[in-house]
């Protein structure tokens, strides 16, 4: 008798788990479309750098802007 009851058991578990309608979704977030880059007005140019244009950046839930700057330029040698 103990058997038949943990077969009992076991095959109502099993039904209930097989007849439940579960799905797994995958959520997907994605940030917007940034807004369009701001006019910069680029500086004078400088030896041995080149001009890095500013652009948006996704922080903390929302967009802001980076400002252009100098970056000094490798050297092969």
């Amino acid at each position: 008798m103990k058997i038949n009851r943990v077969a009992t058991l076991a095959t109502g578990l099993f039904l209930a788990i097989s007849t439940s309608t579960s799905f797994a979704q995958a959520i997907i977030v994605a940030p917007p479309a940034p807004p369009p880059p701001r006019v910069e007005i680029v500086p004078t140019p400088r030896v041995g750098y080149v001009w890095v244009q500013g652009h948006w950046k996704w922080r903390h839930g929302a967009y802001h802007w980076v400002e252009g700057r100098w970056r000094a330029v490798a050297s092969r040698y």
